[in-house]
């Protein structure tokens, strides 16, 4: 097996994640982008060992998004608690699987813009961390206690 199939069922009424349930329902239903998002094992795709034990998004054959992912990913990532205070903590892989397919497959936000204000104290707001915490806003609406990433993206090392 080189990937995973992504089954859903219908929306529930009235519920919490209906934002989210939308989004996803745009990019595997019947209104499909242009292009095709293929969800990948990252084991032994890429020599870099960063990319082999986390996750890249990449361009593929006619101009379909591939997105890949290692099961085993366990990364930790700076978070905003309540108090706003920056803790460290480790990331579910369903959020790191909504970052990669949703942020970059879907929306086709394709990289993280590397300039200062999308550095650590800077002022911009990087649009695939803004989409990854609208995933960890739906968890935190079924009763998940998790954290928003922070914003910016660069400079930020434990």
């Amino acid at each position: 097996m080189v990937g995973w199939e992504i089954y859903y069922t219908d929306e529930k009424r009235r519920c919490v994640c209906s934002p989210c349930w939308n989004t996803l329902k745009g990019a595997l239903g019947e209104n499909l982008p242009r292009r095709d998002i293929f969800i990948r094992r990252a084991q032994g795709l890429h020599p870099v060992d960063w990319y082999r034990d986390n996750a890249e998004e990449y361009d593929g054959p006619n101009g379909s998004v591939n997105v890949a992912i290692s099961e085993a990913i366990d990364i930790q990532l700076p978070e905003l608690d309540a108090n706003g205070k920056l803790v460290w903590n480790r990331t579910p892989f369903d959020i790191v699987l909504w970052h990669e397919a949703i942020g970059h497959g879907y929306f086709g936000l394709s990289g993280h813009p590397n300039r200062s204000s999308n550095r650590r104290g800077g002022t911009f707001r990087d649009p695939v961390i803004a989409q990854e915490n609208v995933a960890r806003s739906c968890l935190r609406l079924q009763g998940i206690a998790i954290n928003d990433r922070v914003p910016t993206y660069y400079g930020w090392r434990k």
